[in-house]
């Protein structure tokens, strides 16, 4: 079998229910708002309130182990794209976006099922290679669908114009991205900067410890400026910044983030959007992810109505 044919065989397969090692717990929620500096989330821990994960928790409950015995049995991968044969030997993401159903609570079991859905063959100035989407279905130990993830990649071989690391889109923080409507209010979150430590602390919360995230030889070594924040880092300080603007009694019902370029170590990132002055309004709410170098991340949020005012 060739390797046109090898991967091409891959195309709509779906791989079995791997289930997430741990429970969803108090612990692991608060080891997040640490590592985020969520100061609502933390208060509410603390105060012994009965508090549901963030929904973006299920990619963290969803992750396999780093590391097993090697006695151990079962499935030790998180995402079948990375596993599809293909002649490339870096990759990158480019887009995830989360449908959340149902909250997940504590002792909550997170199994993931993915199905590649597509993979497109790309020449791109970071090199040649395939861009591979997987839908994955996160369901718990009741056989509840909870979230569903559409993951897109770039997994490529890496050319001579990609070493010195992805260019930056050269938009100030302080230079408006977003375009405020008439009955809309702009928004921005606490700057947050990015530390080595906070790579390290962020890489522990989210639990993936890809080099590419605390390393920065290996992050150079990869074409990177340097080491940069993870998408579920990502996400989750979206989460963040969203619930802080339209408060705790909202729901995010979908969030989507557009990854254009990293959030690299040393710099200081900020989330700005807009919201209807109405809070309580259902809306789809756009934001961006921006450093000194420039918008980072695009993304957009679905609210839903909030009832209980």
């Amino acid at each position: 079998m060739n390797a046109e044919t090898s991967w091409q065989s891959w195309l709509g397969s779906q791989g079995a229910a791997v289930p997430g090692p741990y429970p969803v717990s108090q612990a692991a929620i608060g080891y997040l708002a640490e590592a985020l500096e969520d100061e609502r989330l933390a208060a509410r821990l603390h105060a012994g309130e009965a508090v549901q994960a963030p929904p973006s928790f299920v990619t963290i409950a969803s992750r396999v182990p780093n590391w097993r015995p090697a006695d151990a049995h079962g499935a030790n991968h998180f995402m079948r794209a990375m596993l599809v044969p293909l002649p490339v030997d870096s990759s990158v993401n480019t887009a995830i976006e989360q449908h959340y159903f149902q909250p997940l609570f504590c002792g909550d079991i997170v199994a993931t099922s993915s199905t590649i859905t597509a993979i497109t063959p790309k020449r791109t100035r970071l090199g040649e290679g395939f861009f591979v989407t997987e839908e994955i279905e996160h369901r718990t130990q009741l056989g509840t669908v909870v979230a569903k993830t559409t993951n897109t990649m770039f997994r490529f071989r890496r050319g001579p114009q990609s070493s010195d690391g992805p260019r930056v889109v050269s938009v100030r923080p302080a230079e408006s991205a977003l375009q405020v409507p008439d009955g809309h209010v702009g928004l921005l979150s606490v700057p947050m900067p990015i530390t080595m430590t906070r790579l390290v602390v962020g890489a522990g919360a989210v639990r993936d410890f890809s080099p590419l995230h605390h390393d920065v030889d290996a992050a150079r070594a990869a074409g990177h400026a340097t080491a940069f924040l993870s998408y579920s880092f990502q996400l989750a300080l979206a989460v963040k910044a969203l619930t802080g603007w339209v408060g705790d009694d909202s729901r995010i019902t979908r969030l989507k983030l557009n990854l254009q370029t990293p959030v690299y170590l040393g710099r200081t990132v900020i989330c700005r959007g807009t919201a209807p002055l109405d809070r309580r309004q259902a809306c789809s709410l756009p934001f961006v992810l921006a450093t000194e170098d420039g918008v980072c991340t695009m993304g957009v949020a679905d609210i839903a109505e909030v009832k209980n005012i």
